[in-house]
């Protein structure tokens, strides 16, 4: 793409205006701005379904195939600010953390079953109100960010408020009264505080017509290949994930509704993706591996020259680690039932000497 093309895709937008034809605006900063950072993602989702594609296909996937797979997971994250991409990734943490918390529960159940033990169910640990809070339509946060998405003239801040509005009573949220635009999320993990700045502008993720147009028109068949079918996507379905808004006439009497086919946002594949994925881990039969850094910098000593080297060990990061892994979540999943265990054998190994006479017999 030549730059000067380029500049006009990121600097200018084309509009119909009546009676005049097809006439060029310019861009303020910020609209060039989200363009750019549009074109990023879009380019990076781009190539990394490319990469997925070419390596299925190389090394002989079937759907229908036995597999071995491995999730490497994000990994619950809590910056100093946290916005749209963070609040993706924990939801998926919630999703796992629930899966994980219904899968050791059937397998304790079984057990305690086999045994003859009672045990009262109430008491095993559930995040379903988060994941509900999160997802669950049409008052979930995700969902009410899509319909703010589509609403005429609707902003982050105008999302904001409605959102506090909606669960300012909820157990699991709440508003921080000492910043603007800010919510707190309690996740299983512990609270987490997210900037409500620009969560629209990240769910529309549009990519303008004119970017498409000149992505298609790209003189290197690679790039022009990745965005050949977005033009004709957007004109038959106007649905295209990073589409542009929704035409006037698409709109119902109500401002706010717009037709299904209409919303695609970035909240919505994420979670049809994430969807798809639970779906299929739930077919399969997991193990759970955690894994913990002893330190930020990936060394194993304090000093490796010392005799003898004392081990770098980061107290405070690791008990980070443990929550936000959900390994403090684990620990009190077993607790809900009998976490102490014995093997009739070990245990009389362990505990004859207390036992004489017809006991120990």
């Amino acid at each position: 793409i030549g730059s000067a093309e380029l500049q006009q895709a990121l600097c200018t937008r084309t509009m119909q205006a009546p009676g005049e034809g097809v006439i060029r605006m310019a861009n303020g900063v910020p609209a060039a701005v989200q363009s750019r950072d549009a074109l990023a993602r879009h380019l990076y989702h781009a190539i990394f379904g490319h990469v997925v594609g070419k390596t299925n296909r190389s090394i002989g996937f079937r759907d229908d195939a036995l597999f071995c797979g491995v999730l490497d997971i994000f990994g619950f994250e809590f910056f100093e600010t946290n916005t749209f991409e963070q609040l993706c990734i924990n939801f998926t943490n919630e999703l796992l953390q629930q899966f994980f918390n219904s899968f050791i529960f059937e397998n304790e159940t079984a057990l305690y079953r086999a045994e003859g033990i009672s045990w009262n169910e109430l008491d095993f640990p559930n995040n379903a109100t988060i994941v509900d809070l999160l997802q669950k339509s049409p008052n979930g946060i995700f969902p009410m960010l899509d319909e703010e998405c589509f609403v005429i003239g609707g902003t982050s801040g105008s999302w904001h408020r409605k959102l506090v509005r909606m669960h300012e009573n909820h157990s699991r949220f709440a508003q921080a009264l000492t910043e603007k635009e800010v919510f707190v999320v309690y996740h299983f993990a512990g609270p987490v505080t997210y900037s409500a700045a620009a969560f629209l502008e990240k769910n529309r993720d549009r990519l303008s017509p004119d970017m498409l147009k000149c992505l298609n028109e790209s003189a290197w068949p690679f790039l022009a290949d990745r965005f050949a079918g977005r033009i004709e996507e957007r004109d038959e379905r106007r649905r295209s994930f990073g589409s542009t808004a929704p035409p006037e006439d698409m709109m119902t009497t109500s401002p706010s509704k717009v037709k299904r086919a209409q919303r695609a946002t970035v909240s919505t594949e994420f979670r049809q993706q994430l969807q798809s994925l639970m779906g299929q881990i739930r077919t399969t039969t997991p193990h759970f591996v955690r894994c913990i850094k002893p330190n930020k910098f990936c060394s194993p000593y304090v000093d490796p020259a010392a005799s003898p080297p004392v081990p770098l060990f980061d107290r405070p990061s690791v008990a980070e680690q443990l929550a936000y892994q959900g390994v403090l979540e684990a620990i009190r999943v077993a607790r809900a039932g009998y976490p102490v265990r014995f093997l009739h054998t070990d245990f009389l190994a362990d505990f004859r000497c207390l036992a004489w006479g017809p006991e120990l017999q």
